[in-house]
């Protein structure tokens, strides 16, 4: 008796637990249920564009506003940077390209003359090369020398071959007669910017081959 006792209070407690833990479960789904349509309702109320909007949600649209017309003008800005700075650059590129072209025109007009001042000194070296050598104790072996003189430039220019004891007054007469010059005593034969006499001879101012002479007519 008192065995069935115990086993009929044993099977009063499970069912009582059981009934609780049901009863716990069916609340807590329906407080799930009322959480979601809460929140659902909140959602539908936050997208409602009829919805009267509070201070803090009007400030926070001025706020992301602002930061959108700043952003604008900060992209806006960073492209007029970038676009000044590619123009900098393309001009200091083309100033550096129009000082290397100068340069390299500089470099070339001095090849240019150093191969012209080379072809001329070959040229005295040969010609010098070529004149007889003059024994200065033999008068009558001193040789000649080529000599150009370069008159008005509409008049052909004169080569003579002048004895080295000739005196320039000789030369002088010659290409005064050469350029149809009138007067003889107001001609003047010139050399490196200096006014030979007549007196002179060609052996004492060292004439080479080839010296040019100009020749000209006082007023």
């Amino acid at each position: 008796m008192a065995h069935t006792g115990s086993l009929l209070f044993l099977v009063l407690c499970l069912a009582l637990c059981w009934a609780g833990e049901s009863t716990g479960l069916t609340a807590h789904s329906r407080l799930n249920r009322d959480d979601e349509v809460l929140v659902s309702e909140s959602a539908e109320c936050d997208t409602d564009p009829d919805k009267p909007r509070t201070k803090y949600e009007i400030r926070k649209a001025e706020e992301m506003e602002r930061r959108q017309v700043q952003l604008s003008r900060n992209e806006k800005a960073t492209k007029e940077v970038k676009k000044q700075k590619r123009r900098e650059d393309y001009e200091a590129l083309q100033e550096k390209l129009a000082k290397e072209k100068v340069a390299q025109e500089e470099a070339r007009k001095n090849r240019q003359l150093k191969y012209e001042e080379e072809v001329e000194e070959r040229a005295q070296k040969k010609l010098k090369a070529q004149a007889p050598t003059v024994d200065p104790r033999d008068p009558s072996a001193r040789g000649s020398v080529t000599l150009r003189l370069k008159g008005p430039s509409n008049i052909p220019s004169l080569t003579l071959e002048v004895p080295l004891g000739q005196r320039l007054g000789v030369v002088a007469q010659k290409g005064s007669e050469h350029f149809r010059m009138k007067d003889i005593n107001k001609v003047r034969l010139i050399f490196h910017g200096e006014v030979l006499k007549r007196s002179d001879t060609a052996e004492m101012h060292g004439f080479r081959q080839g010296d040019v002479l100009d020749i000209k007519q006082d007023s």
